[in-house]
């Protein structure tokens, strides 16, 4: 970057593990930034962590809510949709795809 000017990793977030002293390796978002002096012209990088494990266990923790809904709603006998506002179907459980013969895929993002 110095030499080129190309920012590969200059202004850029990404995630990445980070490891503790204990060796324990965390989530993490990096970022740098490059900062100059108005005064002096002098150029300074400033590196920027931000824990992600509490962020990434409550995704985990709505994949497995999800999951377990979407199982409740497929154990249903009676066929059941998730129509949004714009009448687009979200959620189709089984029972609707063998009611009226279509598949998950061909119902989801399909206009009622």
């Amino acid at each position: 970057y110095m030499e080129t000017g190309v920012q590969k990793i200059i202004g850029i977030k990404r995630e990445v593990l980070a490891r503790k002293k204990s060796g324990v390796e965390f989530p993490c978002e990096l970022g740098i930034q490059e900062i100059t002096d108005a005064s002096s012209g002098k150029r300074y990088f400033s590196g920027f962590i931000k824990d992600l494990t509490l962020i990434k266990q409550h995704e985990e923790e709505i994949k497995q809510r999800q999951a377990l809904a979407q199982g409740m709603i497929n154990a249903s006998f009676d066929p059941m949709l998730e129509i949004d506002e714009a009448g687009i179907i979200k959620i189709v459980n089984d029972a609707a795809c063998n009611m009226f013969g279509y598949t998950r895929e061909e119902f989801i993002g399909s206009n009622v």
